[in-house]
């Protein structure tokens, strides 16, 4: 059950946020989350809500004013490598929506204990 919140600069698109948040979840899906567990949230921040580095980390150009933060909360059990390939294919998916380059996405992943989860209210998840 990942959550993925994403954070962009108004103004932008009104169709864009609905498929960005699409683009954002065909990810995890493909490295095995079932597509039922979806859960998201878009934050339309001021232009002057955000600092973003331009050039963080080593960046060759200033990163677009359509850049965007993706931040996946999921359980602790994900390796490295899925990970990685996990947060190349949201970069990619959502830069082809934003129409920017995938240095324009960061994307973060927050990993907390099973037992720290209630999906379904005041159910909590056993530690597998």
């Amino acid at each position: 059950m990942p959550l993925a919140a994403r954070a962009r600069r108004r103004p932008a698109p009104a169709s864009q946020p609905l498929r960005i948040v699409d683009e954002a979840h065909a990810a995890p899906v493909a490295s095995g989350v079932p597509a039922a567990d979806r859960f998201q949230r878009v934050r339309e921040l001021d232009p002057g809500a955000t600092v973003v580095g331009p050039r963080s980390p080593n960046l060759a150009r200033d990163r677009h004013a359509r850049f965007a933060q993706i931040e996946v909360l999921r359980s602790v059990s994900r390796s490295v490598k899925v990970r990685r390939k996990v947060a190349a294919d949201i970069a990619e998916d959502v830069a082809r929506v934003a129409c920017t380059a995938p240095d324009d996405a960061m994307v973060v992943f927050v990993e907390t204990p099973w037992e720290n989860r209630a999906p379904a209210g005041r159910r909590l998840l056993r530690a597998s």
